[in-house]
């Protein structure tokens, strides 16, 4: 259970760092973490934390959307 925890602290670090950074970095971090999401939903399906990590992927998807329409 550690890992699966440690591995959702990643996933939520990511996401913090996507939000905060700067704007030349941002479609970068939020790739990131999309990536992130993608790893840790496959090594841990049945987390107890899937819906959180699933609402930061959604979230992340839309602002990599956002941006690219501007």
């Amino acid at each position: 259970i550690y890992r699966e925890e440690l591995a959702f602290l990643i996933l939520k670090a990511k996401y913090r760092q996507a939000v905060e950074s700067v704007e030349s970095k941002k479609e970068e971090r939020f790739h990131d973490t999309v990536e992130e999401y993608y790893n840790f939903s496959q090594e841990y399906p049945e987390s107890e934390h899937k819906k959180e990590a699933k609402d930061i992927f959604e979230t992340s998807q839309k602002k990599l959307a956002v941006r690219k329409t501007n």
